[in-house]
């Protein structure tokens, strides 16, 4: 009876090292086909040059603050965008950005202020311009796509509805 149960045992060992040596057989057999089936050996995969990369189209917007020499502060914000600016003659404010239509608004601190809200980006007007500049002067905003050739866009207005954000200083 021992030796019927010894070898018994001996067939459950000798079993068990039967199957897990097929399964171990199967699962590299598996890792193999898999391996050709996800290589391109054999397949008509084509690579098509690269010559150089998509030109990207990035949008650059340019304020600059043109009022008489001593005048009282300047204030820009994108409308619906954070930060406000306090724009400084002669240093032009400069941001790029999506193509997406942008409106502008400026306020100038006089004893009256005055303020201008235009379109700082519309497309349709704009066409395939990706440049360009807005002048504030002591008469209105002016558009231009070249900094040469200015068309006075918008006249100042005494009324504004705005809420400021956080006040950042181009120096």
């Amino acid at each position: 009876m021992v030796e019927k149960t010894e070898k018994s045992n001996c067939q459950k060992s000798l079993v068990n090292k039967m199957s897990i040596s097929i399964h171990i057989s199967f699962l590299l057999l598996l890792v193999i086909v898999m391996s050709f089936n996800n290589s391109t050996f054999g397949s008509r995969v084509s690579i098509q040059p690269y010559d150089r990369p998509p030109v990207e189209k990035v949008l650059s917007l340019f304020v600059e603050n043109d009022l008489p020499e001593n005048s009282e502060e300047l204030h820009f914000i994108i409308v619906n965008e954070k930060p406000n600016y306090v724009l400084k003659q002669g240093v032009p404010l400069k941001f790029l950005t999506n193509f997406l239509p942008k409106q502008g608004q400026l306020t100038w601190l006089r004893k009256q202020p005055l303020h201008a809200t235009f379109n700082l980006y519309d497309p349709i007007a704009e066409g395939d311009h990706q440049k360009i500049f807005w002048s504030v002067r002591q008469d209105g905003v002016y558009h231009s796509w070249d900094k040469i050739n200015w068309n006075k866009n918008k006249n100042w207005s005494t009324w504004i509805l705005v809420c400021y954000s956080t006040v950042s200083t181009i120096k």
